[in-house]
């Protein structure tokens, strides 16, 4: 039993063939920490455990950590005696889970009711089950909108489809004998990517898996500028891991041709909407030319009427000037334009198209009225 540094000794409960362990990683997150708990532990599935690695925070999440701890067995708390970061954390807690299977929750998320239930059910003799999540954007502390993630419809084709294209570890329940024989670990030099490097690595190993379509995790994504996570501080070299990170699967993924073109097309709009987080001057200016050696990297067919889809700039004039100029011109593109080379490029059909001329009319109407 690991030693519980101002805590309770918690002895855990027995182990049976349907035991699911919860890996929550804690970190500078006590407005948000009960409700994340409470969630696990009204799941209809009884016999789990939930282990709560606390990662050094500086604010109070420790003490309200043992403070919750307290009277609830269910609850495994290790104290890190350094901030380790989330992957390693993970990993601490992925040497110590009982579990027969293993999912992921952070500390500032939530899981809806009866969703471990729902992929206990699926994943019968399979190595991994998954269902889709919500985003969940917040003013205040109100929800304003929710966008909810689905698994790519090709995931019925390849476990990389299925694995990647819904990216995070937290809506997907693995077997712990299938992760203890590939010797499944997070990679603790990454600080951002994680999730997706592990996925990618899980995928080269052709895991059997199950789907379901309900959602099965909860994003929250707050605006206090206060709030800082394991993974929500953002700078010159954060952005540089992703771009890396990116780099890595298409590594990964190096012999399957279809998979790295998926995985150059999602990066693509992932790292440059990212770009946009980086404060003006130098630092812009530096993604900027990581960016674009990135793109230039991969000879992806069609790659300038992709570009234009994804960016609204042409290529070529992508390729000549500066970060400033960049961001200029998508200013000046006009929206219909990005449909349009969207609509040709064949990210979107006609039947989005025509959604899109009704809901513009119909604003041009509205406004023309007042």
């Amino acid at each position: 039993m690991d030693k519980i540094d101002n805590c309770a000794k918690v002895e855990g409960i027995k182990t049976v063939s349907q035991k699911i362990s919860v890996i929550m990683p804690v970190y500078n997150c006590e407005a948000y920490l009960e409700k994340a708990l409470q969630s696990v532990l009204a799941q209809s599935v009884e016999d789990l455990e939930i282990i709560a690695v606390e990662d050094c925070s500086t604010d109070h999440s420790r003490e309200l950590l043992c403070r919750l701890t307290q009277g609830e067995p269910r609850i495994r708390v290790l104290l890190n005696e350094h901030n380790m970061g989330v992957s390693a954390t993970r990993n601490r807690a992925l040497e110590v889970a009982e579990g027969d299977y293993i999912t992921f929750c952070d500390s500032d998320d939530t899981v809806p009711q009866n969703a471990y239930a729902a992929l206990l059910a699926a994943i019968g003799d399979k190595d991994v089950a998954m269902g889709g999540f919500e985003d969940l954007y917040y003013e205040k502390d109100t929800v304003a909108r929710s966008e909810m993630q689905r698994i790519d419809p090709r995931a019925k084709e390849s476990a990389f489809f299925a694995l990647y294209s819904v990216w995070t570890v937290c809506s997907k329940l693995f077997k712990a004998s299938f992760l203890r024989e590939k010797q499944m670990r997070f990679r603790e030099d990454m600080r951002v990517g994680e999730d997706a490097i592990f996925l990618a690595q899980l995928a080269s190993y052709v895991p059997t898996y199950a789907m379901i379509e309900q959602s099965v995790y909860q994003y929250h994504h707050y605006q206090s500028e206060n709030y800082r996570s394991l993974t929500h501080v953002y700078d010159l070299d954060i952005f540089r891991q992703h771009v890396e990170c990116r780099y890595e699967i298409m590594r990964i993924c190096r012999d399957v041709p279809e998979c790295r073109d998926y995985v150059y097309q999602t990066s693509t709009g992932y790292i440059e909407r990212r770009m946009h987080l980086l404060p003006y001057g130098e630092a812009r200016q530096r993604g900027f030319d990581i960016f674009r050696e990135y793109v230039k990297g991969y000879d992806f067919e069609n790659r300038p009427l992709f570009f234009k889809a994804i960016t609204g700039v042409e290529y070529e004039t992508f390729l000549q000037v500066d970060a400033d100029r960049y961001f200029e011109l998508q200013d000046e593109m006009e929206p219909r334009e990005r449909v349009a080379a969207q609509f040709d490029c064949g990210m979107i059909g006609l039947r989005w198209i025509v959604r899109y001329f009704k809901g513009w009319l119909k604003f041009k109407i509205q406004r023309n009225s007042k």
